[in-house]
């Protein structure tokens, strides 16, 4: 899953149904894997959030526990190389292409908002949730 689901988790006015089930499942389930820099974006987001005054900044923390809590597996076995030519061939980030290099290696689904990963990861085979 790429940051933009979970980011709906921690930021009240971005609620998501399908982003909630897939929590649900992440939870229910037991893990959910992610990149090494998804925790980064992650708390970029609760980061800027907080300086826009779009959270709290006595819910911050709150927001972080819940996070390192949840039951994520990290992949450590990323091929840079690899989602470069993954950024070039769909025109993503590198952020993004990282994201579609894990789902293709693992052969797991993608969950992510973003319509731009969401078309290239449809594109390359690579099931997209929601």
């Amino acid at each position: 899953m790429d940051a933009s689901i979970a980011t709906t988790w921690i930021l009240e006015d971005e609620s998501h149904a399908v982003a909630e089930a897939i929590l649900d499942a992440v939870i229910s389930e037991g893990v959910g894997v992610v990149t090494r820099h998804w925790h980064l974006e992650v708390r970029n987001a609760l980061l800027m959030s907080e300086r826009r005054g779009r959270i709290m900044s006595e819910n911050v923390g709150g927001q972080l526990s819940f996070l390192n809590r949840l039951p994520l597996q990290t992949d450590t076995e990323a091929n840079v190389d690899a989602a470069f030519d993954l950024a070039r061939i769909y025109n993503l980030t590198m952020y993004d292409a990282m994201y579609l290099e894990l789902a293709l290696r693992i052969r797991l689904p993608l969950a992510t908002l973003g319509r731009g990963l969401s078309r290239a990861a449809s594109v390359a085979g690579v099931e997209v949730l929601p």
